[in-house]
């Protein structure tokens, strides 16, 4: 396999004041260092926070807002609301389980796409009006929430096997029972970082622990989508 050197990069990533230097090099030529890069379609920054990921996302949203606003002004109701749903909302999605903010101005920074949007779908542009409102009639649930629920049914599904995940090897089951933990509670882990804080597993599994035990019996993975929709509603 021949690799093109001009898209070949070193990316560290170091939490360390003064991390050790190296040079690398491939096919006799030495590859240039980065803090970046973009690596399908998620920009990773040597120190893995996502900052400059979700600007480039909520960019990208208003952008694909902004086009369907000029195409489909005249449109009704249920074409903008399809249109939002296809072209501007899962591109804010995609991967998220990998940089979901924590911040509560990166949370916002995606929402406020969000908000313009449901503003657009139905017409209503008088600031005295209420963009939750609005929100509710279109059922539109807040995209933290919608990432709440992808986060614990990719857990679930990796929980009962049918993801490549293998969450009761990496994590230890809660041992003694308590009213505040169900069957198949675990562990959380206890990261000293918020980079790792705030990542999959641990946000997961706290959020996991948290459900009852009526949820948690739930085992297929559908059904267990759809009752978290419900109960987050």
């Amino acid at each position: 396999m021949n690799f093109n050197i001009a898209k070949c990069f070193v990316l560290k990533v170091t939490n360390a004041k003064e991390p050790k230097q190296h040079t690398y090099s491939l096919n006799g030529s030495v590859l240039s260092q980065t803090n970046s890069h973009t690596y399908l379609g998620v920009d990773i920054s040597n120190n893995m926070k996502w900052k400059n990921h979700i600007s480039q996302v909520a960019a990208k949203a208003n952008r694909s807002l902004g086009f369907i606003k000029r195409n489909l002004r005249g449109c009704t109701e249920d074409i903008k609301n399809m249109a939002y749903k296809s072209l501007v909302r899962p591109s804010m999605e995609y991967c998220a389980a990998v940089w979901d903010p924590y911040t509560a101005d990166q949370i916002y920074q995606l929402e406020a796409v969000q908000r313009r949007a449901a503003r657009f779908v139905k017409n209503i542009y008088d600031r005295r009006s209420s963009v939750t409102d609005m929100m509710t009639d279109l059922e539109w649930p807040l995209l933290s929430t919608r990432r709440k629920i992808s986060r614990l049914s990719q857990f679930q599904k990796s929980y009962e096997g049918h993801l490549a995940i293998p969450v009761q090897t990496l994590l230890h089951p809660v041992t003694r029972s308590t009213r505040n933990n169900h069957s198949k509670a675990f562990i959380p882990p206890q990261p000293s970082k918020d980079t790792y804080k705030f990542s999959f597993l641990p946000r997961a599994v706290t959020e996991w622990n948290s459900l009852p035990e009526s949820s948690i019996a739930i085992t297929d993975p559908i059904a267990f989508k759809a009752h978290l929709q419900e109960i987050y509603k």
